[in-house]
Order: structure tokens, then C-alpha cells, then sequence
């Protein structure tokens, strides 16, 4: 069997020299051998393509759908949406940059959660929110580093939280609820410019009081703060790859694990991008350009398919929605090649979500994605004052 190892992955043990918080443990984070187990995690990008192209019909390989129209009569801001979730009891919550809003099931309004601001139930910059069904908590994340703890039975706030990074951190990304203990882990990879010589970890366990008590997952190369952490099925999260290596990542009971090994091969970035030079745009933008397959994001599955985005030469935009029973996958572009515009916003155990509120046919032949042109074909444009639309859609790609 060949041997496939990770290079630049540094062994995380129990401490840290440079450190006073416990590190957590990362699984397989030492030089990684392929055997059996990796295997099974390994996706081979460029093998078992059913279908691949700027104009491809997905209709064939769509099973069933699901609608969720949302009134917005009585809602101003909701044309875009940077975070979308599906709460225990099928209430629809929708974070735009301002607020985050509230639906029943069947779309309409019940209430509006946090604004923007500097109050005690305030975020000055809204990055997105999270469930913890175990103790019926919503979780709002500022990225000017403060966590809102809400009840989501009441919608009133427990606790407005401000997280401590001693002066270490520029901003908060993402929270990840941890159900074992009420607290939650932020996603921050950006320290202050004191700092930026020291690679730091991208991951950091704090308590349901706020205070930082464990870290892991160090960054040595690039990485991007767009969407870093995506909610799939059974509720797990998924870490985007945090260099180069193309290892997304998943946290399980308190420890980093491997959840998929995403193989370009021969297509992989070849050299990378040192932390220190994330700041340097120049060396960033061409690395994007690069004639590599590089920055997977935005990773989603069901029970039975997996999806996440990428990008290629040029820094053109796809998406992949692939079996996990057979590989078998479908990759999808825009016509224009410099843009993709559906992207997956939700997943549970049968659909991937979709937000649909295209409201002109100005650019479609040009721009849009086959998804797009998918959803105006089915479901018309939203036109006037007409609701947008979150369309469900499940695979069969076997």
C-alpha cells in the first residue's frame, strides 16, 4: 500500500511549552500514514466524476425537495443571509449582518434575536450562531469577541459573556457548542500584529463562564476566515482546513479528529503560504491563482452525501456534492468561471439547503451556477414583494 503522509503536522501532547492553557488532542495530528482507517476518510477529488461542467442539469440527480417559504412582511434585512439553522422543534433561524431573526416552521415571523450594537443583548459584528440542544441554549457570536447566551424557549438573554483572549487575539470566527459541559469552542486564527510571528491554534475551549481553558489545532500556512465552521447532520461541526493539507476537521467529545481527507491528486497546492504572510495580500491572492486545487470551505453532508466548495486555477469556484457510499460525485462551476451563486446554507440528514431569492434574469446565461438556474426553473424568480424561498434538495448520486 502507498504511504500517503501529511507533511507539516506537529504532534499536539497534553501541554505546551509556550502555553498556559491545556492543549486539546489532536487525533493523527503526527506525521499521518495512510492504512485502512485513513483510507476510508480519503476522497479522491478528480476520480468518479458523473458529471462536471458549467452547464450541467442536476435534475436528474435530485430525489426529492423540500420548501420553506418565509414571510418577511414584517421583517426588513433578510434579502441576504450570512447563517441559517434549523432549530430541535423545526423553528428556522436566519442571521444576516444586523440581527438575527426568528420563524416558525411554516416561515412566519415569531421574533427577532440580538441587533446590532453595543447594548448587553447587542453584537457589534454579527459572525453567526449556534445550537445547543442538550441545555436549550442559543449561542450569538460577536466577532469583536463577546458570546450572547439566549434561552431558546423564552428568546431572553442568561448571559452576555466577554471572552477573555489575554490581549492574544484580533477576532472571534465561529463558536461550536460542546454539550458536555455548556461551554463552546471559538474558531479564531487571527492574533494581534505583536504576535503574527507566533503560529498560533485555531481552535480555543472556553467554559460556559467564559473563560479560556484549552486550544489546538495549530496553523502553520494560510487560512481563511469565510465561513471556517459549517454545521452538518446529527448536529456535528465541521472545521474547514486550516492550511494547505486539505484535512477538514471535526470535534468529537472534546478531542480533534480527521472527518475527511480531500486528495487533488497531483493537483495539490504545491508550496505553502506561511502563516506570517496571511497579512502579505500580494502573496495570498497569487497563491489563490495558483494553478492548484486549494481552499475547501463551507463543508455540509447528509447521511448519505457529502459537499463542500473549493477553488482552482484563476481562483475559479466549485462546488462538489459527493456519495459517501461510493465516491461517485457531481462538480459544479459557473459559466463565467469567477463566480458561485448558491451555496449550500444548511444540512440535516436527507436535504442540503439552498436560499433562493433571485429577483432578475440579468446575468443568469453568464453567471449562475447550475443550482441557480435549477431553482428559477422550478420555482420562478422572487419577484416584487414576494418571500424568498429555502429549498431543500436531496441528492442521489450513486
Amino acid at each position: 500500500m502507498k504511504k500517503v503522509i501529511l507533511l507539516g503536522l506537529i504532534c499536539i501532547t497534553l501541554c505546551c511549552q509556550c502555553s498556559n492553557y491545556n492543549v486539546i488532542r489532536v487525533e493523527n495530528e503526527a506525521q499521518f500514514v495512510a492504512s485502512e482507517e485513513y483510507n476510508e476518510k480519503k476522497l479522491s477529488l478528480l476520480r468518479n466524476h458523473i458529471g462536471t461542467a458549467d452547464d450541467f442539469d442536476v435534475s436528474g440527480y435530485i430525489e426529492s425537495e423540500c420548501v420553506f417559504d418565509i414571510d418577511v412582511s414584517n421583517v426588513s434585512g433578510v434579502s441576504e443571509l450570512s447563517d441559517f439553522k434549523i432549530g430541535p422543534d423545526g423553528d428556522i433561524f436566519i442571521t444576516t449582518h444586523e440581527a438575527i431573526y426568528r420563524f416558525s416552521k411554516d416561515g412566519h415571523f415569531k421574533t427577532k434575536l440580538s441587533g446590532e450594537g453595543r447594548g448587553y443583548d447587542e453584537c457589534v459584528t454579527l459572525e453567526n450562531m449556534a445550537i445547543n440542544d442538550k441545555n436549550n441554549t442559543i449561542l450569538v457570536l460577536d466577532g469583536l469577541n463577546k458570546v450572547l447566551i439566549f434561552d431558546y424557549n423564552t428568546n431572553k438573554v442568561l448571559n452576555s459573556i466577554e471572552l477573555d483572549w489575554k490581549g492574544k487575539a484580533l477576532r472571534s470566527d465561529a463558536i461550536i457548542p460542546d454539550k458536555r459541559d455548556g461551554g463552546f469552542y471559538i474558531f479564531s486564527a487571527k492574533l494581534i500584529t505583536s504576535e503574527i510571528d507566533i503560529n498560533p491554534y485555531c481552535i480555543h475551549k472556553f467554559d460556559k463562564r467564559g473563560k479560556k481553558i484549552a486550544e489546538g489545532l495549530l496553523c502553520e500556512d494560510f487560512v481563511l476566515d469565510i465561513s471556517p465552521v459549517s454545521q452538518g447532520c446529527e448536529n456535528k461541526y465541521y472545521i474547514n482546513p486550516v492550511g494547505s493539507e486539505n484535512c477538514i476537521w471535526e470535534i468529537d467529545n472534546g478531542r480533534i479528529n480527521i472527518a475527511k481527507y480531500i486528495d487533488f491528486e497531483g493537483r495539490n497546492l504545491k508550496n505553502k503560504l506561511p502563516y506570517k504572510d496571511n497579512l502579505n495580500m500580494i502573496n495570498f491572492y497569487n497563491m489563490l491563482l495558483s494553478d492548484s486545487y486549494k481552499y475547501v470551505a463551507n463543508v455540509k453532508d447528509t447521511r448519505d452525501h457529502i459537499s463542500f466548495a473549493y477553488v482552482g486555477n484563476n481562483a475559479e469556484p466549485y462546488l462538489c456534492i459527493a456519495s459517501k457510499k461510493s465516491d461517485d460525485k457531481i462538480i459544479l462551476s459557473a459559466p463565467n468561471k469567477t463566480s458561485f451563486t448558491n451555496k449550500i446554507i444548511y444540512s440535516d440528514e436527507e436535504y442540503f439547503y439552498f436560499f433562493h431569492n433571485k429577483k432578475t434574469m440579468n446575468g443568469i446565461e453568464s453567471s449562475a451556477c447550475p443550482i441557480t438556474k435549477y431553482l428559477i426553473s422550478k420555482y420562478g424568480l422572487i419577484e416584487g414583494g414576494a418571500s424568498p424561498k429555502i429549498v431543500g434538495l436531496k441528492f442521489k448520486i450513486d
